[in-house]
């Protein structure tokens, strides 16, 4: 039908008209067409499709279009097969195949990025001069950073908690990355409540209503691998209940695949970064499943909520009690399964705003300190800790405290992995720059192409939050640092404590606190942890900056001293704010 009736259109216009493809120039069209729209992103292809399924059905069965609509019918003509098939992949791929389109669209979406760095590459080697070099690689910056923040919003899943990590290492991706990836830190689009209802009662057997008296359709908060429910139990409790983000597992699964595969082709041809990737995404394809196992979440959570209760390292700090207690852990609560997880529900907003620090009372940035000295028990004392201390997962609850969320990223070391972590936080601790570049050294920290002081300042970077050194700050004297140091081999088990050092510092800047170094915090627990076990101590931590420590004071029940960190004695905490 559609070849008599271009044979009737074309008679009526006075030639035969035959189809494209009949030659060899018709079939290259087609060839041009189709890799053309490979490129169209996957929310525009049923668009382009339509578009191009009309100028068909235009060309066919219309005699009388007016000129300008015949021309845009006819520009369109070659990409119609093509278009119909892509508009069938994207709409059947998800659904049919749903890892080999994800592979699929992943390689479609990275091969034209490092086509691009790859003849950036070549064109910055035979540029004569270096402003001409650099401002090909500023320029190739600015366009593979938004390419690559659209590939991962439209990719999601665990590419789009990849990039949420990403945009916090200004000192390791160049300037126009961090400014695009930091537009990734909006909240997940929720699940439908069908999958979710399909879930929990899959999990739980027999209907919500069995098991709830009431459960809210809109989740109160929403992430890559589950959304959290606002619910109240047949016994009246209110809870806040997880559920797992239907086929999150097999997507992250296909994700890690195609991210080690690119790493492995970088580092092949040459443009791997100036940070050892390769092993960070080593490092989380060990630890993220773990995040999909709720029963596991579950026993970190109890487990750390015990561990933490009474005075750690003798300190009173009987504010990490249950009551009263300016860090709140929640208490799992009813049945718990791989999928389902339901748990204590604070009431209060999380820290998303940055004014809840930053403009915040003592008490607030009190509750920051103490998260400080929680995590230096969690790492060094028990060897279990939170790794995804973000503001998401920090809530202020309306009682005053600061309430801990999402225990799903807990790392869990070995005896080993827990000694060489204590071992360079004590050795950063003493400001010791021999003892510094051997404890680096020892624990498998590779840094080239940079001095003796470059690689001090790569240590205090990816381990400490001091911020007194000019490349702690976003600036040239960062820039100048990340294009020269090249981390080309970095210890796999200590990353997430590095992660964890990264959002500390990012929590201490909202809250205008510059001037704490956890290193100098976490010291006494790691020099605990290396007695313990008969090992030996580097040297003793570096006294405070000034000579005589002024007269310490008190603020809301918790007690500060100007001009020290450091602990003059148990049972204190200290702020350097003049206030």
């Amino acid at each position: 039908a559609q070849r008599r009736s271009r044979a009737v259109l074309g008679a009526r216009r006075g030639r035969i008209d035959r189809p494209v493809a009949s030659n060899n120039k018709g079939k290259m069209t087609h060839m041009l067409a189709a890799l053309a729209l490979t490129m169209v992103r996957p929310r525009e292809a049923p668009l382009a499709g339509t578009l191009c399924a009309a100028s068909e059905a235009a060309l066919a069965f219309s005699a009388d279009l007016p000129p300008e609509l015949l021309a845009v019918a006819r520009f369109l003509q070659p990409f119609r097969f093509a278009a119909q098939w892509l508009m069938g992949a994207r709409m059947l791929g998800p659904v049919v195949a749903p890892g080999l389109f994800r592979t699929a669209c992943y390689w479609l979406r990275l091969t034209p990025i490092i086509g691009g760095y790859a003849l950036t590459h070549v064109r910055a080697r035979l540029a004569r001069r270096r402003s001409r070099a650099e401002a090909l690689w500023q320029r190739q910056h600015e366009r593979g950073a938004s390419a690559v923040s659209a590939a991962l919003l439209d990719l999601g899943g665990f590419y789009l908690k990849l990039g949420q990590v990403l945009a916090t290492k200004g000192d390791v991706l160049p300037g126009p990355y961090v400014e695009a990836l930091s537009s990734l830190f909006g909240e997940v689009p929720a699940e439908p409540f069908r999958r979710t209802r399909r879930t929990l009662e899959s999990e739980l057997g027999g209907r919500i209503e069995r098991h709830f008296s009431s459960f809210e359709r809109e989740p109160i908060a929403s992430a890559t691998v589950a959304q959290v429910h606002r619910a109240v139990t047949a016994h009246g409790e209110v809870v806040a209940v997880k559920v797992q983000r239907h086929g999150a597992f097999r997507a992250f699964q296909a994700d890690m695949r195609n991210l080690l595969r690119a790493s492995a082709l970088l580092r092949l041809i040459g443009l791997q970064p100036n940070f050892d990737m390769h092993s960070i995404l080593l490092e989380y394809k060990e630890e993220v499943p773990w995040e999909f196992e709720f029963r596991r979440e579950a026993r970190m959570m109890t487990s750390i909520r015990e561990s933490l209760k009474g005075a750690p390292m003798g300190m009173d700090v009987g504010e990490w009690q249950d009551k009263g207690g300016s860090l709140r852990i929640p208490v799992p609560r009813g049945r718990t399964t791989r999928r389902i997880l339901a748990m204590d529900f604070f009431d209060g907003p999380l820290l998303y705003d940055a004014g809840e620090l930053a403009v915040g009372h003592m008490r607030a940035r009190a509750n920051l300190f103490t998260l400080v000295h929680a995590l230096g028990k969690m790492i060094f004392i028990d060897g279990r800790f939170h790794t995804d201390i973000h503001p998401g997962n920090l809530i202020a609850v309306k009682d005053g405290n600061l309430g801990l969320l999402d225990f799903g990223q807990c790392k869990e070391y070995n005896e080993e992995e827990r000694l060489s972590a204590a071992h360079v936080i004590a050795t950063l601790a003493s400001r010791s720059e021999e003892a510094i570049l051997k404890a680096c050294k020892e624990a498998g920290l590779v840094v080239k192409g940079a001095p003796r002081e470059m690689v001090l300042t790569c240590a205090y970077i990816l381990f400490d939050t001091r911020m007194d050194i000019p490349e702690a700050q976003a600036g040239p004297e960062l820039a100048k640092l990340a294009s020269v140091a090249r981390v080309t081999n970095f210890p796999q088990s200590l990353f997430m404590m590095m992660r964890v050092v990264t959002m500390l510092r990012g929590l201490l800047a909202i809250a205008d606190i510059r001037d704490l170094s956890v290193a100098l915090e976490w010291a006494p627990y790691a020099r605990t942890a290396l007695t313990q076990h008969k090992r030996p101590l580097p040297p003793e931590p570096a006294p405070p900056s000034s000579a005589a420590a002024p007269p310490s004071s008190k603020v809301d029940g918790v007690k500060f001293r100007k001009g020290s960190r450091a602990p003059a004695k148990e049972g204190e905490y200290f702020f350097l704010d003049d206030d």
